[in-house]
């Protein structure tokens, strides 16, 4: 049985095979913050954060101590979601953000970066899955 993913998520997953931002941003509508701030932190949040992440989730795990706020961990808490992992996603993309732009995200950003973690969360599982179905053949 499979799952039906968000509208924000199939771009997501697109965007990720085709290494271009579009379609994960024009998935977003309404936008999630104002317009001129969009057109500036979409193409950041999605080469420099997101699709990174996405490298991470598929590699081998780091043979290093994880530590916090690197890709590496935000791939983690992607992989083992826990109780809490949404706000340390939210926080660890925040700061993230600032070291590359040294710009603060708008405080309504938080329920679109939830969004972004919940679906990269449902996309981790369908590629764990079909990992897992691939070395059962």
């Amino acid at each position: 049985m499979t799952r039906a993913f968000s509208g924000s998520a199939q771009a997501l997953m697109m965007s990720l095979l085709t290494g271009q931002a579009l379609h994960w941003q024009r998935a977003w509508t309404p936008l999630p913050f104002a317009s001129s701030v969009w057109r500036s932190a979409s193409p950041v949040l999605f080469h420099k954060i997101l699709e990174p992440v996405w490298w991470c989730c598929r590699c081998p795990e780091p043979a290093v101590t994880v530590r916090k706020n690197t890709v590496y961990w935000l791939a983690h808490l992607v992989q083992e979601p826990g109780p809490a992992a949404d706000k340390l996603w939210v926080d660890a993309v925040r700061t993230r953000y600032q070291m590359q732009t040294s710009q603060s995200l708008p405080p309504e950003s938080d329920p679109f970066l939830v969004q972004v973690f919940q679906d990269y969360v449902a996309l981790y599982d369908l590629y764990r899955r079909g990992r897992i179905a691939e070395s059962d053949i």
